[in-house]
């Protein structure tokens, strides 16, 4: 059984960076959201199977590499 979670990251503009979900969508939603149930990622644009983000630890660990990133970019 999925532990449901919705962790949402935007920036301080409120625009969407993405968003990291576990769980089951309802019946009758599109067959094109469903294929990628329970784990899945989201951006603005794109929506994708999640295989290796499942845990908030690695969430979070994803987040604040990402974050180190563009404080490294010239």
């Amino acid at each position: 059984m999925t532990s449901n979670y919705w962790y949402d990251w935007y920036a301080h503009n409120q625009q969407l960076i993405i968003k990291f979900h576990a769980h089951y969508h309802p019946n009758g939603t599109p067959k094109e959201i469903t294929v990628h149930d329970p784990f899945h990622i989201q951006t603005q644009y794109h929506r994708t199977s999640n295989q290796h983000f499942r845990e908030l630890v690695q969430i979070l660990e994803f987040v604040r590499l990402r974050q180190l990133s563009l404080n490294h970019i010239p």
